[in-house]
């Protein structure tokens, strides 16, 4: 058995065949679609760049702060200093939030740098502890607003890399910053190549369309309480702001518009409250001779806090996919005649009987060419006097089961 199929593999030689009808109509309307799929493929290519390879970039940012005009705005009235409306109580007795007056820190106090964020206070509330032999006493718990916060400003510089090229805004290959407003509609603000970034704090805050003194619908409504004038939400100077930086990097006019290396930033809020937790100053540290005791300052820190995540898309030539696309395409054009003929048969009936009528037949090769002769003699009797010699030496001879088919004729050929 294995024996029959490995000659069979060895000696036979099979290709597909091509079937010529000279038909207009089917001709053209083959033509037609494949002149459309080519024109598609073309289009596809061109217009979503499939002859790029893709990536998305990795980055880091390098932020900092600055005063700005920090004191500039402390000298403008704040609505918000010792406002009964600003009052909210999420629990009892630990999270109230009453009576907030203002307060002017430092520069250096206004904000916090982390590894991958950076942290601009708004509102803090301060407990004052002093414990002793473990019995803890709160001596005094205030709540603060910090002014002139808007003031501020953020400044950061940008860098991306990939496996084909890297850049940032003040890197060797250096790209423009576009930022955009809250509804990604247009650039709000352009940094030119080699420039840093830098907006106030109240420019951030336009351009994530929010303001500190609007209600922070992603918290919970306020616990009834004397104190609080209305049973509302909190306001973003309470609570804080969570930001997320979307730092995008394009090269690819199909993604962004832009042919060229280009960045664009999107600003995001994240509902919810924004805190950096609790700093402790001590006044007397802790004692372990003798008694226990000691003596400190909590404050426990709300505010406007910045996130940086960077991502895009860049592509470069490649080879590989360019051929990867022409391949697929040409299976495509292929495929127009089999749908043409598909269709053909099904609605035209003149058609169906055409391609049905087809026969296939299989050509045995003599194995002599004595046999060769005496087929060729026995052809010339059956058709002696039908037609010339000229026309015998042209004809193709088909050899099945003893019979010879001749132009449609078929003979029986008595020995071979």
């Amino acid at each position: 058995m294995f024996k029959k199929q490995w000659n069979s593999f060895i000696n036979n030689f099979s290709t597909n065949k091509v079937l010529i009808i000279k038909d207009k109509k089917l001709s053209l309307s083959t033509k037609f679609l494949q002149l459309f799929v080519i024109a598609f493929l073309i289009t596809d290519l061109m217009v979503r760049e499939l002859y790029q390879k893709v990536e998305v970039p990795s980055g880091y940012t390098s932020m900092w702060a600055e005063s700005n005009n920090l004191y500039d705005y402390r000298n403008t009235t704040q609505s918000y200093c010792n406002n009964p409306n600003y009052n909210y109580i999420y629990s009892n007795p630990d999270w109230r939030y009453t009576n907030i007056s203002c307060v002017d820190l430092d520069y250096s106090e206004m904000y916090v740098k982390g590894e991958n964020e950076i942290f601009y206070l708004t509102h803090f509330t301060e407990h004052e502890v002093n414990i002793t032999n473990y019995d803890k006493n709160t001596v005094s718990k205030k709540d603060y607003f910090t002014r002139g916060v808007e003031g501020m400003q953020l400044a950061f510089d940008h860098f991306f890399s990939t496996s084909f090229t890297e850049g940032g805004n003040v890197a060797v290959k250096k790209v423009r910053t576009h930022i955009r407003d809250c509804h990604d509609k247009y650039d709000a603000y352009l940094f030119q190549p080699g420039e840093t970034v830098k907006l106030s704090i109240s420019e951030w805050l336009n351009l994530a369309c929010v303001n500190l003194e609007d209600f922070n619908y992603g918290t919970s409504r306020s616990l009834a309480d004397p104190l609080v004038k209305n049973d509302d939400y909190p306001k973003y100077r309470l609570t804080g702001i969570d930001f997320l930086i979307k730092i995008q990097y394009y090269n690819m006019k199909s993604v962004s518009g832009y042919n060229s290396e280009e960045c664009i930033i999107k600003v995001l809020v994240n509902d919810g409250w924004a805190s950096k937790g609790s700093t402790i100053n001590y006044i007397e540290y802790p004692s372990i001779n003798g008694e226990y005791k000691n003596h400190y300052v909590d404050r426990y820190k709300y505010g406007i806090k910045f996130k940086f995540l960077v991502s895009g898309l860049m592509g470069t030539f490649d080879t590989y996919n360019l051929v990867t696309h022409f391949v697929s395409g040409k299976v495509l054009i292929d495929l127009c005649a089999t749908l043409v003929v598909i269709f053909a048969t099904t609605f035209f009936a003149k058609y169906s009987k055409k391609f049905s009528g087809e026969r296939v037949s299989k050509v045995n090769k003599p194995e002599n060419n004595n046999e060769i002769k005496r087929i060729d003699s026995q052809v010339s009797d059956k058709i002696e006097g039908e037609i010339s010699n000229d026309v015998i030496e042209n004809l193709n001879i088909e050899i099945e089961d003893k019979r010879i088919s001749l132009g449609g004729e078929t003979f029986k050929v008595s020995s071979i």
